[in-house]
């Protein structure tokens, strides 16, 4: 909900003492406290469209294929732990999004779009590594507020121009594209 006193955060506190059911700080590294939150955020606030936007570091996929060692995102330096990039299916389980948002390094690879496919109707993200600062979200969401009955395709757009025409990032190397997920099985198949 917007605050009313734009000069004063008084945003209602929605949790805080995040911690699992042990009693320990909650290992971000993990596929099922991922999934664990967007459940609790579908249930707690209910969307007609839903966005789920991924903010840490990113590793995408094997830089060749005898690479070892796996690739992942959501990186807790607390525990040292990370979600691997294959297992999106089980850090997601049968949850969907209109757009899956990667605010990671070097998460918009085709191969980690296809394992998000069947979660998402539209992927964003950068091949490269974004500034750490990331998303501008004002920028990124403001179709969003202007145009809430706007084609997600249309709104999708945000995150491209809202990355490129940031003030700050004007000069800097800024990649940032969008997939369409019906597409990437066509893709799939073409490559192989």
């Amino acid at each position: 909900k917007p605050d009313s006193d734009k000069t004063q955060l008084s945003s209602e506190l929605v949790q805080d003492n995040l911690i699992d059911s042990q009693g320990l700080a909650l290992d971000m590294g993990k596929a099922s406290t991922l999934l664990d939150f967007v459940k609790w955020g579908k249930t707690n606030y209910p969307a007609d469209r839903y966005v789920l936007v991924v903010w840490n570091h990113g590793n995408g996929w094997k830089r060749k294929p005898n690479e070892e060692g796996t690739r992942g995102f959501s990186y807790d330096d607390q525990y040292g732990t990370h979600i691997d990039t294959w297992q999106i299916d089980q850090a997601l389980g049968t949850e969907q999004f209109d757009i899956l948002a990667w605010d990671a390094s070097l998460m918009q690879m085709f191969e980690v779009a296809y394992e998000a496919r069947n979660h998402a109707g539209f992927i964003v993200g950068s091949e490269e590594s974004p500034p750490a600062e990331g998303y501008p979200y004002d920028a990124v969401f403001r179709s969003f507020k202007d145009n809430p009955d706007a084609a997600t395709a249309l709104l999708t757009k945000g995150f491209v121009t809202g990355m490129n025409n940031h003030p700050p990032y004007v000069g800097r190397k800024i990649t940032q594209s969008v997939f369409e997920s019906a597409k990437l099985s066509t893709l799939a198949a073409a490559l192989d």
